[in-house]
This record gives structure tokens, C-alpha cells and sequence, in this order.
């Protein structure tokens, strides 16, 4: 008899189904990252501008959305460690259709042959993403951190920051 195996992407996209996970993005909530594109709200005045601060990315190879970012600075007795995450709750908001699509998929899921992303990839693999070389709207924790670890101080702030690389954890 000839029997076949069937193809790993439709195994996958048989078992995302059941899970009730939906494969492609609702067309509304394209149209909303679509907005979003058009007004990205960077040069918002009520965001700290970080832009200076030498942020870099540390992520797997071929990572596309680069959700943190990361500065620490060596001080006498410890470090001040900045940590950058996308600002994604700017642009999903409770009762959007890109709210509706996150919380049906929870993340963004990888499987070997595909992945399926939280939000439409405009947003996470663009204005949600600290990309090199571009401005971005983040959440900052600027944290103090002695010697032996212990977080000594942590304010958390809006800001626009720009990382500088993109670094693997090769």
C-alpha cells in the first residue's frame, strides 16, 4: 500500500485549528496596524526622548520581532540596567480587533515550519519592534542594581528609544 505521511505544515495548522488558534490575521486588524503605520505616535511630547542611550537587542538569529532591548552601565558598587520593552499597548487597545486577535492567540506561537504572531506583522515585526536603527515607543525600566543583585531602585517610564544593534545570543 502506499501510505503518506502527511506534510508537517498541515499537521501543525491541524493542531493550531483545534487549539482554536486562528492562522491569519482578522482583515480589521490589519487595517488598524495599517493606521498605525500612517501615525506612529513617536514624536509624542508626553514620551521621555532615550533616543540617546545605546540600547541593543539580544535575541535568537533570525528573530524579527524584537520585543526588548536592554543598556547596563557599570557603577562603583553595581549597575544601572535600562530595560526597553515595545510599548505594544499603545497601539492594541482593549475592544480593538488586534486585542480581540492577541487574546485569541495568547503569543506569538513557533512552530519548526511556521510561526503564527500575535498581532499583525506590521506591528510585531515593525512599529511594535526596537529595531536598529529606529525610533520606537517603549516602556523603560530603569533599575539600580548593587553588587549582589538586589534592585535597589526601578522607575518605570513611556520613552522613545532607538537600538543600536541587533545581537544574537550566538
Amino acid at each position: 500500500t502506499d501510505h503518506h505521511e502527511p506534510a508537517p505544515d498541515a499537521v501543525i495548522d491541524s493542531l493550531l485549528r483545534e487549539a482554536d488558534i486562528p492562522l491569519e490575521q482578522d482583515p480589521r486588524a490589519e487595517a488598524e496596524a495599517a493606521h498605525h503605520a500612517e501615525a506612529p505616535g513617536i514624536d509624542d511630547p508626553s514620551l521621555d526622548d532615550l533616543e540617546s542611550i545605546p540600547f541593543v537587542t539580544v535575541d535568537n538569529d533570525d528573530s524579527r520581532d524584537l520585543d526588548q532591548a536592554l543598556h547596563v552601565e557599570a557603577l562603583h558598587g553595581g549597575w544601572r540596567v535600562r530595560y526597553a520593552l515595545a510599548d505594544a499597548s499603545y497601539y492594541v487597545q482593549p475592544g480593538s480587533a488586534c486585542w480581540a486577535g492577541a487574546l485569541a492567540r495568547g503569543a506569538s506561537l513557533y512552530a519548526p515550519t511556521r510561526s503564527v504572531a500575535m498581532l499583525p506583522r506590521a506591528l510585531s515585526e515593525d512599529l511594535v519592534s526596537l529595531n536598529p536603527g529606529v525610533a520606537r515607543r517603549a516602556l523603560v525600566f530603569d533599575m539600580q542594581v548593587a553588587a549582589d543583585g538586589q534592585v535597589t531602585r526601578c522607575d518605570i517610564r513611556r520613552a522613545r528609544v532607538r537600538s543600536r544593534l541587533q545581537l544574537s545570543y550566538n
